[in-house]
């Protein structure tokens, strides 16, 4: 099924505000001491807004006439395509400790243990050495805690950097202007000193608009690489 430019930025924000409720809900959830449903909305909200990235590089990817239909499709329905599209965006706009190079690298292996983290919030299970578990006897009070405060930390960013793309009125214009503005933001995430002042920018512009969403400490907990 092919989509318009449109249906992807209709489909970009939508996924945006199932995340943002997903959210409201894992709160709920943690005010009454549910543990580890809290991580696995928060983490279901992070692949929601992981498909949120890949409708949005769909539109940049359609401009330039280089979109592959089947392969989109089968990254929008899978859980781990999805939670590395996200983490790949918090890299590109926060920065990593690691080379980009070695960043990629690690990315499927990060992506399968979030996703057994995210089996972990829901099924009882076995551990290697026999040990039978559910999910409350593994998902702590701090875990659910650093769960909410990175899906707020990504929310954050989700409305104040994907929502204002696309609403933009860059999403309007012809396709060879959405092609300069790709490229010209490709150029920028390659060159490392470039990419490096952008995410500094990036970070303080931020922190000076904080409104409630825990930016900051979505910051420090990517920085410490504290993953859920």
């Amino acid at each position: 099924m092919k989509l318009s430019r449109d249906q992807l930025i209709v489909l970009s924000k939508k996924s945006i505000s199932n995340a943002k409720t997903l959210i409201e809900e894992a709160e709920l959830l943690f005010q009454n001491k549910h543990w580890a449903r809290t991580v696995f909305l928060c983490h279901t909200a992070g692949e929601e807004f992981g498909k949120s990235i890949e409708c949005m590089s769909a539109t940049m990817d359609l401009a330039r006439g280089v979109i592959d239909w089947n392969k989109f499709w089968k990254r929008f329905l899978n859980h781990r395509d999805k939670t590395k599209a996200i983490d790949a965006f918090e890299t590109f706009m926060l920065g990593d400790p690691d080379p980009l190079d070695v960043y990629f690298k690690k990315l499927n292996e990060k992506a399968k243990l979030l996703f057994q983290g995210r089996n972990a919030t829901l099924y009882t299970a076995m551990m290697t050495d026999g040990t039978v578990f559910e999910p409350s006897d593994v998902i702590t009070e701090q875990m659910a805690n650093d769960s909410l405060s990175w899906a707020k930390g990504r929310l954050g960013l989700a409305e104040k950097i994907i929502i204002p793309v696309l609403d933009s009125k860059a999403m309007k214009a012809s396709d060879e202007e959405v092609k300069k503005i790709y490229d010209n933001f490709t150029a920028t995430m390659k060159d490392p000193k470039k990419r490096e002042e952008f995410a500094a920018k990036l970070e303080d512009r931020l922190s000076a608009e904080q409104d409630g969403h825990s930016l900051t400490g979505h910051w420090r907990l990517r920085k410490n690489q504290s993953r859920l």
